[in-house]
């Protein structure tokens, strides 16, 4: 069984507030929400890749190998040289997530994430990707009150944060 930090709340004003909150300090948490911008006029490597070049200061041909990695963990190789406006919202979603893998020594805010894209089964998709990507114990999920039965359901155990 597994164990998120999830934080819900009662409206989505409470939560765009909460996230105000959190994106005041950029260098502490990233965010991937359907708000997260991907850059149009790169492709979909390029994407990943830019936040080892920009933040770790890895050269080019390291990033776009580790970002390549990160795409075939998901099966997801094919859509390396596609822009962004050619993914559909999952594969958006599981773009905006390893990018945010990328980032070192920051915990992840993943803001509604059951709206952000449909698959056949949203959280165990979820919990795939965060496994798949090492990410679960810094990762904070940020939810609307109403979808607290959909993890219970799933025999999640939510670690409520303050």
């Amino acid at each position: 069984m597994a164990t998120l930090h999830i934080k819900f709340f009662d409206n989505i004003q409470m939560l765009e507030e909460y996230y105000k909150v959190l994106t005041k300090e950029y260098k502490k948490y990233v965010v991937v929400s359907s708000h997260t911008p991907l850059l149009s006029n790169l492709n979909v490597i390029e994407n990943i890749a830019l936040i080892e070049e920009v933040h770790q200061r890895y050269n080019r041909d390291i990033s776009h190998k580790n970002a390549f990695i990160k795409l075939s963990q998901f099966n997801m190789q094919s859509l390396a040289s596609k822009k962004v406006s050619q993914c559909n919202e999952l594969e958006k979603f599981t773009l905006v997530l390893i990018r945010a893998s990328m980032m070192k020594n920051v915990t992840i805010v993943i803001v509604t994430p059951l709206v952000q894209y449909q698959s056949q089964d949203s959280l165990d998709y979820l919990l795939r990707a965060m496994q798949i990507l090492k990410i679960e114990k810094r990762t904070v999920i940020l939810d609307l009150s109403l979808y607290k039965n959909d993890y219970k359901e799933k025999g999640l155990t939510c670690h409520i944060i303050a």
